[in-house]
């Protein structure tokens, strides 16, 4: 068989279609979090999540944000997470999400007044930080990041809670079951 000229072109751009990742998007669920961490549906994708039991996650988030004027990479994804897990059909009290905070990413919890005074602007994470409080998400903040890094607690987010330190915290919850992942 021999294809050319218009032809060639019609089955080159159907296999591109065919293969591209445009070809299997979908608009962006928002089950829980509306407006953060969307899910791209996928039809045919097969769940391995026991539904009866409950998912524990402890995440270390440690990492700065790649953009001072952006949501917090990380904290979009654990919006993903709550979503996600939703979407597939997990009940919302079956899903126990605790992030503990410190380092770099300390910054990206500050309240709008310290945000404001360190980078000139409104933080971009507060609604989001609002809205994973919200969804039940658990977020600690690391009381030794807050004398490294001169902040108070006054500085903090007010859905957040103070841990002595982020491994009086990662360990406790790892030994109680946790998956740890580390953002």
């Amino acid at each position: 068989m021999r294809i050319i000229g218009s032809n060639l072109l019609f089955v080159i751009a159907l296999g591109w279609l065919m293969l591209s990742p445009l070809a299997y998007s979908q608009e962006l669920q928002f089950p829980v979090i509306t407006g953060y961490g969307g899910v791209a549906p996928l039809p045919g994708a097969i769940s391995v999540i026991d539904t009866t039991k409950p998912q524990l996650i402890v995440a270390e988030l440690v990492s700065a944000a790649n953009a001072a004027d952006q949501t917090h990479q990380y904290l979009n994804m654990i919006a993903r997470w709550v979503n996600s897990f939703s979407y597939s059909g997990l009940a919302s009290d079956r899903l126990h999400i605790v992030v503990v905070i410190h380092g770099e990413a300390a910054y990206s919890l500050l309240n709008d007044a310290a945000y404001r005074a360190k980078y000139g602007a409104n933080n971009p994470n507060t609604e989001l930080i609002q809205k994973l409080s919200d969804a039940g998400v658990e977020l600690l903040f690391c009381g030794q990041t807050l004398s490294i890094r001169g902040l108070k607690k006054e500085q903090i987010a007010p859905q957040c809670r103070f841990v002595l330190s982020m491994i009086n915290a990662l360990v406790p919850y790892q030994l109680r079951g946790y998956a740890y992942v580390k953002l």
